[in-house]
C-alpha cells in the first residue's frame, strides 16, 4: 500500500546541499519557520505526525516531573510527554547543559548542584521560556514508517535542514536534542521486536541472499537466533520480547539478549556508543556494538540501506570470526508501507565497510537515521545473582560494624584476581566472565553454578588465608560468616530481575503500562558528574599494590563499590570481530572507573593525576590516547589540559576556557587516530553536516594540539588515606 507518492518527490528531490546558505551554514531562526513544512506533512503517513514545538512546551510538559520528589521521578513519564521534548536531565534542554551564561562549572554546581527537585513555586529565572540559551527544536517530527523518515532526510537536504534524533533522551552530554533543527523522535516508530518477536535460525538451509545475512552471520557465530529491533524501540520492549518466546510453551528453545541495564535506554544510542552490559553478559558475550549483524538506516544522502557483513574468516583466537567485507543494499521504494514490497537493489557508490566501522562505535545520531538493527541471540543460561567478597564487607561497614583493614585488602585480593587474573584461583577466563555488574557488589553470572563456583573460589581463597588474618586480628566469626553466602537463582534472567525490581509507577498511562523500565531517575543537573576511565587491565595487575590500597578505600561503601562499572571480560578482544570503531581502551579496560569531577571534590583531583600518569602514554604529543568510555560520560566532561596531560581540566575556567584549552571529549573517548579516520568518514558520509549533534564525531574539530612536557603525576598513601576518610561516610551518594 502507498502511503503517498509525494513522498518519492521530496525524498529524491537533488537541490544542491551547499545552497543559499553555504556548505555547512543550515537554516536557523525566522529562515526555518519560514520554510514550505506543509510540504513535509503532507507527505507523512499522517500531517499529525509533524509538530510545533517551543521552550514553552518543554516547561509545561517536562519541568513538571522536576519538580517531584525523586523517589517519585522517573523517565517515563517524560518519555510520554506528547512534545517529545523531554531528555532524562533537565539541564540536557539547554545549549552546553548549562542554563545560565557566562560561569565556570565550579560556579554552576555551587549555584545549582544541591538541587534535588525544583520548587512549586517561584521557579528559578532561567527556567522562563524566553531564555535565549534554550536548546530545543521548533520542528518535531515522529516517523511512523521508513517513509516518514525519508521524507524527513529528503526535505532537510532540500532545504538544508539540520537533523537531531532521539528514541529516549538518556543521552548524558545532550546530544539527542538541538535547536534550529527538524528533530526526529523514534518513539512512534514501527516496533518490530515487539510485533516479531525473535528469528531462529537453525535447523534451516540459510540460501545466499541478502535477506538472509543476519541469520548467516549470527550461525557462524555460533548464535542460533535473531531479534530486529526497530529505531524506537527501548530494552523494555527488546526484553519483553524474549522473555515472551522463552516463555511460549510451543518454543522449545531459550534465548538471551544482551543489552542495557535500564528498561527506558534505547538499544540504539546505547549499543552505537558502545555499549557496556555488566549484567547482562557483556563480559562474556561482548560490548553491544559485538551483537549487531545487520544495520537499516537514511543516510544523509536520502539512500534507505540496509548493511552488513557477507564475508569473514575463522579465528582460533577471536570468540567471532574476523569480518572481512561489508555489503549493502538500497531500497527504491521506501514510501511503500508493505515491506515485502520492499525493492531492494544495488547501491550507488556507498562504502559499507566504512559506514559498518562507523556506526558500531561511532556515536548515534550523526551518521543518519537507524531504522532498526538486527542483533544476535545467545542460547539461555540460567542467572546466579551473588554478593561480592568487597560488597559484603561494604554492607557490614554501612551497619557500623568493624572489619579489619587487612581483611578489606584481602577481599579486594580476590576480586583483583577473579576479574583479572583467574587462574590464580584455579579458574578458567570463562569462569570469570560470566560474572559482571555494573557495580562491583552484586554479580550477575550466567551459567549453571557460575555464581556457586565465584563463591566456591572465595571460600578456598579465604580458608587459605586464615592462619594469617587470625594472627593479624582477624576473628574467625568474620571468615566463617564470609564464606557461608550462596547465590540468589529466583530469577530465570535479567528481565525478570528487572520486572521485579524497577516497574512503572502505579498508575502510569501509555504503551509501557506496568513494564519494567529501569532504575534511572531523572536530574536536574547534568548528569552524571564523572570521568569514565576506562582503567586498562594490564595496568591494575602492573600496579597492583596501588590499586589494591585505591579499591579497598573507594569500596568501603555500597556507593563507592557504585564507581566501579565491570563490563569488560579477561580479555574484552576476543570479542571484537576486528570492524568495531570503539577504541583499543574498551578492548584492553579492565574496569570502567567512575571518578567524581574536580568541581565536586577538587581532593580527588590526585587520582586523576596517578591515573593518568600510570596508565596512559602522555608522552606522545602527537597522539591523545584513548582513556574514557563514551557510555556514562556527561555534558561537563572533557579530557585533560592539552598543555599538561596529567592534570584535569580546571573548573573554575569559563567554557570557552575549557573547551579551547582542555581536549575534547571527542578526541578524550577515540583518540586522536581513530577520531581522525572517525572524522574522515563523517566528511564522506554527511558532508553538509545534516546530522551535527553536540559533542558528536564532527561537531567539535580537533585542533592541533600544543605541545609541552607533562607534569608527573604524585602519589601518596597518606593523602589517599586522608581523602578517603571525607567521603567514607557517603559524599559520592550525592553524585553517583
Amino acid at each position: 500500500m502507498k502511503i503517498n507518492g509525494k513522498i518519492v518527490l521530496v525524498a529524491v528531490a537533488t537541490v544542491s546541499s551547499q545552497g543559499a546558505f553555504g556548505l555547512n551554514e543550515k537554516v536557523r531562526g525566522d529562515d526555518l519557520t519560514n520554510l514550505p513544512w506543509s510540504d513535509l506533512s503532507t507527505s507523512l503517513s499522517s500531517p499529525e505526525l509533524l509538530l510545533d514545538t517551543s521552550p514553552a512546551d518543554y516547561v509545561a510538559q517536562c519541568v513538571p516531573e522536576f519538580q517531584k520528589d525523586m523517589i517519585d521521578r522517573h523517565h517515563l513519564n517524560l518519555l510520554e510527554a506528547p512534545s517529545g521534548l523531554c531528555t532524562n536531565s533537565l539541564s540536557s534542554g539547554f545549549q552546553d547543559a548549562t542554563p545560565t551564561q557566562n560561569v565556570s562549572w565550579a560556579e554552576w554546581w555551587a549555584e545549582w548542584g544541591h538541587l534535588t527537585s525544583l520548587p512549586q513555586d517561584n521557579l528559578p529565572a532561567w527556567l522562563d521560556p524566553k531564555n535565549p540559551l534554550y536548546n530545543i527544536p521548533s520542528k518535531v517530527l515522529f516517523p511512523a514508517n521508513a517513509g516518514d523518515a525519508s521524507a524527513a532526510v529528503g526535505f532537510a537536504k532540500q532545504h538544508n535542514v539540520e537533523i537531531s534524533i532521539k528514541n529516549s533522551g538518556h543521552h548524558y552530554m545532550g546530544a539527542s536534542t538541538k535547536k534550529d533543527t527538524l528533530h526526529m523522535n523514534m518513539n512512534k516508530y514501527k516496533r518490530y521486536a515487539t510485533i516479531n518477536g525473535p528469528s531462529e535460525c537453525k535447523n534451516t538451509t540459510i540460501e545466499e541472499v541478502f535477506i538472509n545475512q543476519p541469520c548467516n552471520l549470527a550461525l557462524a557465530r555460533g548464535r542460533q537466533a535473531t531479534l530486529r529491533i526497530g529505531g524506537g524501540e527501548n530494552f523494555n520492549m527488546a526484553y519483553d520480547a524474549v522473555k515472551a518466546f522463552n516463555e511460549d510453551p510451543q518454543t522449545s528453545a531459550k534465548y538471551h539478549l544482551v543489552g542495557g541495564g535500564s528498561g527506558t535506554v534505547s538499544p540504539m544510542g546505547w549499543t552505537w556508543q558502545g555499549g557496556l552490559a555488566g549484567m547482562t553478559g557483556g563480559r562474556k558475550y561482548g560490548l553491544g556494538v559485538d551483537q549487531v549483524l545487520q544495520v537499516e538506516m537514511i543516510l544523509p544522502n536520502g539512500l534507505h540501506v540496509r548493511f552488513g557483513p557477507t564475508a569473514w574468516e575463522d579465528s582460533d583466537y577471536l570468540l567471532y570470526p574476523k569480518i572481512t567485507k561489508v555489503s549493502g543494499e538500497c531500497n527504491e521504494n521506501p514510501n511503500e508501507e508493505d515491506e515485502s514490497l520492499w525493492d531492494w537493489k544495488v547501491c550507488p557508490d556507498v562504502d559499507f565497510d566504512d559506514l559498518w566501522f562507523a556506526v558500531r562505535g561511532g556515536g548515534g545520531g550523526t551518521w543518519g537515521v537507524v531504522l532498526s538493527v538486527h542483533v544476535q541471540l545467545h542460547d539461555y543460561l540460567p542467572m546466579e545473582i551473588v554478593t561480592t567478597p568487597v560488597g559484603a564487607v561494604a554492607l557490614r561497614l554501612l551497619r557500623g560494624e568493624v572489619v579489619p583493614q587487612v581483611f578489606q585488602v584481602a577481599a579486594w585480593e580476590f576480586m583483583i584476581d577473579f576479574l583479572w587474573n583467574p587462574t590464580a584461583l584455579g579458574l578458567s577466563d570463562d569462569d570469570s566472565n560470566k560474572c559482571g555488574s555494573t557495580l562491583m557488589s552484586d554479580f550477575f553470572c550466567y551459567g549453571e553454578s557460575s555464581g556457586a563456583n565465584l563463591l566456591t573460589a572465595w571460600k578456598d581463597f579465604i580458608i587459605a588465608k586464615n592462619t594469617t588474618l587470625l594472627s593479624l586480628g582477624v576473628s574467625s566469626a568474620l571468615i566463617d560468616d564470609s564464606i557461608a553466602g550462596s547465590p540468589n537463582t529466583m530469577f530465570a534472567d535479567f528481565p525478570d530481575q528487572l520486572l521485579a525490581t524497577f516497574q512503572a509507577p502505579e498508575g502510569t498511562q501509555g504503551p509501557h503500562d506496568d513494564k519494567a523500565i529501569g532504575n534511572e531517575k531523572p536530574e536536574i543537573t547534568p548528569t552524571p558528574q564523572i570521568s569514565t576511565f576506562l582503567l586498562p587491565k594490564k595496568c591494575i595487575l602492573e600496579n597492583r599494590e596501588y590499586f589494591l590500597e585505591f579499591f579497598a578505600l573507594i569500596g568501603q561503601t555500597p556507593v563507592g563499590l557504585g564507581s566501579f562499572y565491570v563490563a569488560f571480560g579477561v580479555d574484552a578482544e576476543i570479542t571484537n570481530d576486528q570492524t568495531t570503531s570503539v577504541s583499543d581502551a574498551y578492548r584492553e579496560a579492565g574496569v570502567q572507573f567512575m571518578h567524581p569531577l574536580n568541581y565536586i571534590l577538587p581532593e580527588f583531583d590526585f587520582v586523576y593525576e596517578d591515573i593518568m600518569s600510570m596508565c596512559y602514554d602522555t608522552e606522545n604529543k602527537d597522539n591523545f590516547p584513548p582513556i574514557y568510555g563514551s557510555n556514562h560520560a556527561g555534558a561537563t566532561l572533557l579530557g585533560p589540559m592539552k598543555s599538561n596531560w596529567t592534570k584535569s581540566c580546571p573548573a573554575e575556567w569559563t567554557l570557552e576556557q575549557r573547551e579551547s584549552d582542555c581536549i575534547s571529549i571527542q578526541e578524550a573517548i577515540y583518540g586522536t587516530k581513530l577520531l581522525g579516520r572517525l572524522e574522515g568518514i563523517k566528511n564522506t558520509v554527511d558532508p553538509t553536516y545534516m546530522f551535527d549533534c553536540y559533542k558528536c564525531v564532527g561537531n567539535n574539530r580537533v585542533d592541533a594540539m600544543e605541545s609541552s612536557e607533562p607534569t608527573e603525576g604524585t602519589s601518596s598513601a597518606s593523602s589517599m588515606q586522608v581523602f578517603f576518610h571525607l567521603i567514607l561516610v557517603g559524599a559520592l551518594a550525592s553524585i553517583l
